[in-house]
């Protein structure tokens, strides 16, 4: 065989093996947002729980940095996900 052919089939098999690398890491991470994607309403939060958990004076609204929901500027954590301001 010619050099050029080798160089070529290496580079496919190495091209190949990316890919198939590629396509596993990507069912790990859909299969791991599938099973976290979902919260419950009554979940405490560290030493927050949900509802009652206000940062005192500051009014308004804030918008949460995970999930982007829009909620009450006096609560220090997000009431959807939990995610703290």
């Amino acid at each position: 065989m010619y050099i050029e052919f080798v160089i070529s089939y290496v580079l496919i098999g190495i091209l190949a093996v990316l890919l198939a690398v590629v396509i596993v890491l990507q069912c790990i991470i859909l299969k791991k947002m599938s099973r976290g994607g979902s919260h419950s309403n009554d979940v405490s939060y560290g030493s927050y729980s949900k509802g009652n958990a206000y940062a005192g004076a500051n009014r308004g609204t804030a918008i949460c940095r995970n999930c982007a929901t829009q909620f009450d500027a006096a609560h220090v954590v997000c009431p959807k996900c939990g995610t703290p301001r």
